[in-house]
């Protein structure tokens, strides 16, 4: 039987690599880090979480609907944010601070949404946990094999449009040099909607897997925000394909390195149960100590460094 924690690694793979592929994606295309993008998680698992408890829906007939709806949501912003902010000219400083503006003004709104259910249904959010509703194969949860089959699906798509597709070149170009593309006729406000609306697509679907797992603590906005920033970083944020290594990564070494130590037995016994707090709160700090190390050491990420030592030659 596989352990609740390495069930736990396998989810929160999944999820971490959706959300640093959309980190990644924003970064390449606008140049500047989206401070939301975990807000857009919340909201897809407020969505999941009002289809389940409250409308009585299957949790996983509202992924779909949540990465619809969190698509929708990024191209909003694009078009009443981020557009006119570019069109004045205030640069990339402007857009970091206008969305984490934007990340508070979400979070608030889930916790008022989870406060508002309280009071008026008298049903209790606790922190949105749904996993009651899932269900079971051969003692594995639901979640711990959709969240794969669902991460390599839309990992495997997504390469295809940008690799193989000539609206996917029209992406890389426009990720290159947008004066340019648009000269060469490339629409790139249309790139742009569509960048958004996948960003905040894969937000979502990561944000409906949320809930069937684990609930969410009051400060998992910015320990998730690390981590996925610390994921982009180390596979390079200007490649998906090292979105998906950094995810994997990370994921390994904050959660995989966490469970090796607690498992770590001297004489049939956990060696270092007495420092099981301490390690636990460690490996939240691991995140940030792989954003320094790679800056100062691979500034281009894993995926930079290879391609600066593939095609430099002696």
């Amino acid at each position: 039987m596989i352990s609740d924690a390495v069930i736990g690694i396998i989810i929160q793979m999944g999820m971490v690599v959706l959300l640093c592929i959309g980190f990644t994606f924003t970064y390449q295309i606008e140049g500047f880090p989206n401070f939301a993008h975990i807000g857009f998680t919340l909201i897809g698992t407020t969505i999941t979480f009002t289809m389940t408890k409250l409308m009585g829906i299957n949790p996983y007939l509202s992924w779909p609907v949540s990465m619809t709806l969190c698509g929708l949501l990024g191209v909003t912003f694009y078009v009443f944010l981020v557009n006119p902010i570019k069109r004045r000219r205030d640069g990339n400083i402007t857009l970091t601070l206008a969305f984490y503006a934007v990340s508070i003004v979400l979070e608030t709104v889930v916790g008022v949404y989870s406060y508002w259910i309280v009071t008026s249904m008298h049903e209790t959010t606790r922190g949105f946990v749904l996993k009651k509703y899932d269900f079971t194969f051969l003692d594995i949860p639901g979640v711990a094999i959709m969240t794969p089959l669902a991460s390599i699906l839309l990992v495997t798509i997504l390469y295809y449009i940008l690799s193989w597709t000539r609206f996917g070149l029209a992406i890389r170009a426009v990720a290159e040099n947008e004066d340019l593309s648009a000269v060469f006729g490339v629409n790139t406000g249309r790139i742009h909607m569509t960048s958004w609306f996948i960003v905040g697509a894969l937000a979502g679907l990561a944000g409906s897997i949320i809930p069937l797992w684990t609930s969410l603590r009051g400060s998992f906005g910015g320990e998730m925000l690390v981590t996925v920033m610390a994921g982009s970083i180390i596979g390079g944020l200007d490649s998906i394909s090292g979105a998906v290594i950094g995810g994997v990564l990370i994921t390994l070494f904050q959660k995989g390195f966490t469970f090796a130590l607690m498992n770590v037995e001297s004489h049939g016994q956990p060696l270092l149960i007495n420092f099981s707090i301490l390690i636990l709160g460690f490996s939240k700090l691991i995140p940030i100590i792989f954003i320094v190390v790679i800056l100062m050491l691979m500034p281009d990420g894993i995926t930079g460094y290879v391609k600066s030592k593939k095609w430099v030659r002696r």
